[in-house]
């Protein structure tokens, strides 16, 4: 089980790109998997302190580009849900969203290779069998049973949870 965490977290700080997913854990979580990492690859302690900072920016640098995208395509479809189309600003809209779109690919490899250039060629390795590893481990996974496959009357939360991973 540990081995599929610190997996986990390889995969994790190896593709930064993947904010919305490391938003949604919880960041005691996220801490436990980095501290596992540390052992596991031999990250010193400047290299743990400045992958946190890197996702910290990341991370804010995610939700504020989001938001701004979300606010973009409402206004997207306002425009064209508007009984006289103004195709400029519809231009100018579709303009903005892929301009957003395209900061934040630029920006998470900006992270991606910030966490490549802090670690060394070894580390890195490691990292990248790690994250190969997590990816087999979380395919080999089974899926979730969905809301419409819970038994009536109950919460069904106990059926939400992974099974682990066979050893």
């Amino acid at each position: 089980m540990m081995r599929v965490k610190v997996f986990a977290a390889v995969a994790a700080l190896v593709a930064l790109g993947s904010a919305a997913v490391l938003a949604q854990e919880p960041r005691r979580s996220r801490r436990a998997h980095l501290e596992a990492l540390r052992a596991d690859i031999g990250l010193s302690d400047e290299q743990v302190s400045e992958i946190r900072r890197i996702h910290r920016d990341a991370r804010k640098a995610a939700i504020r580009r989001n938001a701004e995208l979300r606010v973009a395509r409402m206004e997207l479809d306002e425009l064209m849900g508007a009984a006289t189309l103004d195709e400029g600003k519809i231009a100018a809209r579709v303009k903005a969203i892929s301009e957003l779109q395209a900061a934040g690919l630029k920006e998470r490899t900006d992270s991606r290779l910030a966490v490549r250039r802090l670690v060394t060629p070894e580390q890195f390795q490691k990292m990248q069998q790690a994250k190969r590893h997590a990816f087999r481990a979380h395919r080999a996974r089974p899926a979730r049973r969905g809301v419409s496959e819970r038994a009536p009357g109950g919460s069904g939360g106990e059926d939400l949870a992974p099974a682990e991973p066979a050893a």
